[in-house]
């Protein structure tokens, strides 16, 4: 019986280390990307002044969106972890409701995503 709960505790651990890890992840990727994005604005900003920075505000659209819906994954891989050890119904509602919705945002997302490069082919 002791070797049970000493597994479940090390189980329990192990699911929070790896949530911990899972959102620094996700801060790195969107830390990242939002630092890369405003440097390229900067510096096509000083090359082209003159130009129409309409493509280049989609192109940091769908840059920040990739990030945001690969942040989003890493994310929604720990909920589904947390599956794991939970012990009541009213648990498992709020981890259900939460993947249900992440995983929404992470679908229109992606679909935005596929939207924008359809219409970048589409303008270039």
């Amino acid at each position: 019986m002791k070797s049970i709960q000493n597994y479940q505790k090390l189980l329990l651990e192990g699911i929070s280390i790896t949530e911990i890890i899972a959102y620094s992840i996700s801060f790195i990727i969107i830390l990242l990307s939002i630092i890369k994005t405003i440097i390229e604005f900067v510096i096509y900003v000083i090359e082209y002044r003159n130009t129409n920075t309409t493509m280049l505000f989609k192109k940091t659209r769908i840059q920040l969106t990739r990030a945001s819906a690969l942040a989003l994954t890493f994310i929604l891989t720990v909920e589904i972890l947390k599956l794991i050890y939970i012990k009541t119904y009213k648990q498992l509602v709020i981890v259900t409701s939460l993947v249900i919705i992440k995983l929404l945002i992470n679908y229109f997302l992606i679909k935005e995503i596929y939207e924008d490069e359809q219409n970048r082919k589409f303008y270039t």
